[in-house]
């Protein structure tokens, strides 16, 4: 179980410290973050509008999600089971707390639909699906997609402890290799078709940049690096914003709703989970959810394409007072952002010698830079204040209890200024970011790097806009999609798995 350390009035420090995490957990994964939540939601059908692609349509690339899953939960609508995959490599769930039912009730108290959130996609009241094994264990990518075949396909090698440092091009622009240290030492590997770079949205930029791709501007300042393909690599950085309420306190009669864990009882918990791989520390720590459409996305013509997700988290440790016998907090996600920021490469450092991504990365997120996204925001908080207003919460004592914050001391508290105050002081990164290589600016929908030969990014850098989802199955999408179009290229192609 993953525990989070809520911190007010640090948000610069927090953001840094997981811009680096971001960067070193790209070294170890593949198609999408090793530390991703249990939470696995599928990219929305309208997501697709922006790539202008037919085969990157909802209905072409559902086959691909059902070929990556293996659906073994409950669903609230069976009629929609033609949505879920069976057999595939990664086990899916839904997870459904006690706490559901009256999830449930308070949504449609307020007028809103019970949904199976990987169906057909409509703001609504859903459960969380999660990404967890029979077993308990948390599943990634790597277990799922290599460490099964590592060591007994001829045609894989995995080379650990290294890191890669440029990707090599002749003077037609064809990639015939990479150049990389492992333990230090440079090595080189040559490509006898194509070279597909998966670093993530922060890395991917980089390496694209070091070896001779990107921003003319930032290529001619490093001095030394030769601009072989002006284009506009490491812009339109895109990331969700994510900030937390709570605690939400409840009175004795949400103990069957809400059980707490007590500190006297993890080591049985824990005991427990090791020996039968069920209990508190095999499940979610996330709760149910609502996919909510703002009254901008309403204003832009989206009034069924959400733009915020609400996760209602009954494992958050707001608060340890004892005498608080079930609590919980609001977890809010802009899926939708219009902000958008930029990577570069740090110049200096690369000239100096310098080879840690994390030195050699300027991430500048620019958020809130459009200024509806903080409107936005705040109807969410209003929003999931009115769940908790509801007949079914009031029932069982719900109350906002979150302490007014100090930096904003001088606002009036609940107001929207309060709010807006708020939000600056906590708002974070969920280290969902996408579009610093986008498709339409940097690659083609193939994947292809325009104006190189033989060079493909499959990584969340290609989704030109954040996904209304959560990053880790619409990353492992672009896998699915850039393995089906590799094949067919070279003539593996068999045809779609549905």
């Amino acid at each position: 179980m993953k525990l989070a350390a809520f911190i007010f009035g640090v948000t610069p420090l927090v953001i840094n410290y997981y811009a680096k995490k971001y960067i070193e957990d790209d070294k170890e994964a593949t198609l999408t973050e090793f530390e991703n939540d249990f939470g696995l939601i599928r990219i929305k059908s309208y997501d697709f509008i922006v790539v202008g692609d037919a085969s990157w349509s909802y209905q072409n690339v559902l086959p691909l999600f059902k070929k990556s899953e293996n659906f073994v939960g409950e669903l609230i609508n069976p009629a929609e089971s033609d949505y879920y995959g069976i057999g595939g490599p990664l086990t899916v769930g839904t997870h459904m707390p006690a706490i559901f039912s009256k999830w449930a009730e308070a949504g449609i108290e307020l007028g809103y639909s019970i949904a199976d959130p990987n169906g057909q996609q409509i703001p609504s009241f859903t459960p969380m699906q999660k990404l967890i094994g029979v077993d308990g264990l948390r599943q990634s990518t790597y277990k799922s997609y290599i460490l099964p075949f590592e060591g007994v396909r001829g045609n894989l090698t995995v080379i650990r402890y290294s890191t890669v440092t440029e990707i090599l091009l002749n003077s037609a622009k064809r990639v015939y290799g990479v150049t990389y240290l492992k333990h230090g030492i440079p090595q080189i590997a040559h490509a006898s078709k194509e070279v597909i770079l998966s670093a993530g949205a922060i890395n991917s930029p980089l390496v694209l940049m070091m070896s001779g791709i990107g921003p003319r501007d930032i290529l001619e300042g490093a001095g030394k690096i030769p601009v072989i393909i002006d284009s506009p690599v490491g812009q339109n950085l895109a990331d969700h914003v994510f900030l937390y309420l709570g605690p939400i306190t409840f009175n004795s009669s949400a103990a069957p709703y809400l059980p707490r864990i007590r500190e006297e009882d993890l080591e049985d918990s824990l005991k427990a989970y090791l020996e039968t791989g069920v209990g508190e520390f095999g499940e979610l720590q996330e709760g149910p959810q609502v996919f909510y459409a703002s009254r901008r996305a309403v204003s832009d013509g989206q009034g069924r394409w959400s733009d915020v997700q609400i996760v209602f988290d009954a494992a958050c440790p707001m608060s340890m007072d004892d005498e608080v016998e079930s609590q919980a907090c609001f977890s809010y996600y802009l899926n939708r952002p219009k902000s958008r920021g930029r990577v570069s490469l740090n110049t200096s450092a690369y000239v100096a010698g310098v080879t840690d991504f994390v030195k050699l990365a300027e991430i500048d997120f620019n958020g809130f830079s459009d200024p509806s996204d903080m409107g936005v925001l705040v109807e969410a908080i209003d929003f999931s204040l009115d769940i908790i207003g509801t007949h079914t919460y009031k029932s069982i004592g719900a109350v906002n209890s979150a302490p007014a914050i100090s930096a904003c001391s001088g606002f009036l508290y609940p107001s929207r200024e309060y709010w807006v105050c708020y939000i600056n002081q906590v708002a974070n990164t969920a280290i969902h970011m996408v579009g610093t290589c986008a498709m339409g600016r940097v690659t083609h929908s193939k994947l292809r790097v325009l104006g190189a030969v033989g060079l493909r990014v499959a990584d969340a850098s290609v989704l030109p806009s954040t996904p209304n989802a959560n990053l880790n199955y619409p990353t492992i999408l672009v896998g699915e999609k850039a393995a089906e179009d590799i094949l067919r290229d070279w003539g593996g192609f068999i045809g779609p798995t549905n």
